[in-house]
């Protein structure tokens, strides 16, 4: 049988964790208050720099299921892709064409609830024994184009999950994320190209929420989906006061911090 836990709110840090069984229905177990970090504050910016298948028929009979897919959204929130570049104005007044913005993703997981808390970063680089519900991904992701990227299946024990975790870069020396571009100071005439590599490795540990139906998922797969906002991400960067390392490490941190995690379970 497998057990979830969900969390009503991601940004909360005082949150209550509800265990939900699924067994054909969705039954709420216990209820606990819990104080744990919902998101990589560990990671300080100052630091160095298959498809599911066809749609369920809603009368079935459903099982437990034993398989999660770990699915990650680049919502741009409207601002459009015209000819591979996205084009904006940020909150400090830059002007900013964005080109290329990939990200490695190495793996994505979920956390029992009574996982030793290590802290994320010790999670993202430190050895340790994974949940049966690892997918290990070791792709890149085009965040510039947007939309859902399918990363990932998992297995599910029967215990309780509380979180998830997605790991981005887990070696040494790679490059995790690359953006490539140009921007313009507010009142400038001339644009300043750049492309900034981050080989630091970030790791995103978000609270669960609580479930909700999904038709279109077989009977025997939840999935957890991760929404992330490249916009948002890039909107207080101070681009001519910070380095290319600087750039593309805090433009990340951000992407990877500030994000809305979902869970969906198949219909009863």
């Amino acid at each position: 049988m497998l057990f979830l836990a969900s969390a009503p709110s991601v940004v909360s840090r005082a949150r209550a964790t509800a265990a939900l069984r699924f067994a054909g229905t969705l039954s709420v177990l216990a209820i606990a208050a819990c104080e744990a970090p919902l998101v990589a504050d560990d990671l300080a910016p100052d630091e160095p720099a298959s498809e599911p298948s066809e749609v369920a028929d809603e009368a079935a009979e459903t099982t437990a299921p034993s398989t999660v897919l770990y699915r990650l959204v680049s919502d741009w929130e409207g601002v459009p892709l015209v000819d591979g570049r996205r084009r904006f104005t940020t909150s400090l007044g830059y002007d900013v064409e964005l080109d290329a913005w990939s990200l490695l993703t190495s793996s994505a997981e979920l956390l029992g609830c009574d996982a030793p808390d290590l802290g994320v970063w010790m999670l993202a680089h430190a050895a340790y024994d994974h949940d049966p519900s690892v997918a290990e991904v070791e792709q890149r992701d085009d965040v510039l184009s947007g939309g859902t990227w399918d990363a990932g299946l998992g297995a599910v024990s029967e215990q309780a999950y509380c979180s998830a975790l997605t790991i981005y870069g887990a070696g040494v020396g790679q490059d995790v994320a690359t953006l490539a571009g140009r921007y313009r100071e507010p009142g400038a005439a001339e644009w300043v190209e750049f492309v900034a590599h981050n080989p630091v490795g970030l790791s995103s540990l978000a609270a669960l929420e609580a479930p909700a139906i999904d038709k279109s998922l077989p009977s025997a797969m939840a999935s957890v989906t991760q929404v992330r906002y490249p916009a948002r991400a890039l909107d207080a960067l101070d681009f001519s006061a910070l380095s290319l390392l600087d750039i593309a490490y805090l433009a990340t941190h951000v992407l990877v911090r500030d994000v809305e995690v979902s869970l969906d379970v198949p219909p009863e």
